[in-house]
């Protein structure tokens, strides 16, 4: 099949709203994206989707798609979605960028399954005879340089630098070689090899995206993902409209890593739920103005409220600001969320409840 007929039996609009997951598909299966596809479709043509679309990407056709959808007759989020991504792609497919050979990239697998299990640190010994069971010959005088180029890429790739995983067996930090190449990479850097080693270490433990080298690499590693684990649901405090400013395309609900991660609001989705509404800061509930109880002065104050919880969502999604977000005032909100955990009341619940307090 061509990619046109690909294209017919995916969707345009599909390929690009499930790009990621079609593409990780050794974490989610086909049974995965029967539920994940939240369209009205069979399962059988949801499972033809997904077997179509993951045949674009065997085919390295992906990136022509994307290349062909933002310019196709197709819906504007669509277009910008898919241009957004052919972006992130392209970025990480950049020419200039340290090439890796055979031996290397076994190295950064390896290196990077340390992550991903919470390993210590291995010596240069040990990756050695590790790769060498891949059927890579490999002594372990040999690692140090190669090793050096890993994290040459990761530096391009904006990550920390993942040779600090391999230790010298003696003093118990990396090689010379590490260090020379982190201040080469960075000349103003300050301060003696164990402190280096040990920020770098730590700037490893943190790292949440190293799914862009086994992107950019083309390799599987369990444990590293396009999406970072949701390990700690935080709903955010609520975004005053006068924070925000207006936009077309929205994305919800995808995941950021701060001290913990939590769901990222989109203030431009809010701006345009407000102008919707009449842009009058009025509650959908209960009709309470800030302006008419405190003053003019407060007149742009007003909470928006999801209507389907992004705690129920958990990942990222395409959100409609006229049918996905309500302006509500601060009590309202607070009674929507009360329901229980996970749980939320309906609008309409809530107006109910009003009426039959209501004397």
């Amino acid at each position: 099949m061509n990619l046109q007929e690909l294209f017919k039996a995916v969707g345009k609009h599909i390929f690009v709203k499930y790009y990621y997951y079609f593409k990780d598909s050794d974490r989610y299966l086909t049974t995965d994206m029967l539920e994940i596809i939240k369209e009205d479709y069979t399962e059988k043509s949801k499972k033809s989707r997904t077997g179509h679309a993951r045949m674009i990407f065997n085919n390295g056709w992906n990136i022509d798609a994307l290349e062909t959808i933002q310019k196709s007759n197709v819906a504007p989020e669509i277009q910008q979605q898919a241009r957004a991504i052919l972006k992130k792609e392209r970025s990480l497919k950049n020419t200039n960028i340290t090439q890796l050979n055979e031996v290397q990239i076994f190295l950064a697998e390896e290196l990077l399954k340390t992550v991903a299990n919470q390993e210590p640190n291995v010596s240069y010994e040990e990756l050695a005879k590790r790769v060498t069971l891949k059927g890579i010959n490999l002594h372990h005088r040999q690692v140090g340089r190669n090793i050096g180029e890993v994290s040459k890429l990761c530096y391009e790739l904006g990550l920390p630098l993942l040779s600090a995983k391999v230790m010298n067996k003696n003093s118990k930090i990396a090689g010379e070689g590490f260090f020379e190449l982190y201040k080469a990479l960075d000349p103003t850097i300050t301060g003696d090899s164990q402190y280096l080693f040990k920020k770098e270490l730590e700037k490893i433990r943190k790292c949440t995206e190293w799914h862009k080298l086994t992107e950019y690499l083309n390799i599987k590693v369990s444990g590293i993902s396009i999406e970072p684990k949701n390990t700690n649901n935080i709903e955010d405090s609520a975004v005053f409209p006068e924070e925000v400013d207006l936009a077309q395309v929205h994305y919800e609900g995808s995941l950021k890593t701060i001290s913990v991660n939590i769901y990222e609001r989109n203030p431009k989705a809010k701006a345009e739920c407000i102008k919707h509404y009449g842009s009058d800061y009025k509650c959908q509930v209960c009709g309470f103005k800030f302006s008419d109880k405190y003053g003019a002065q407060f007149k742009n104050k007003i909470h928006i409220h999801h209507i389907k919880p992004l705690s129920e969502i958990g990942k990222e999604y395409i959100v409609n600001p006229e049918t996905d977000l309500i302006p509500v005032c601060p009590n309202c909100h607070m009674i929507l969320h009360s329901k229980g955990k996970n749980e939320t009341y309906t609008i309409e619940e809530v107006k109910e409840m009003l009426k039959e307090t209501t004397f």
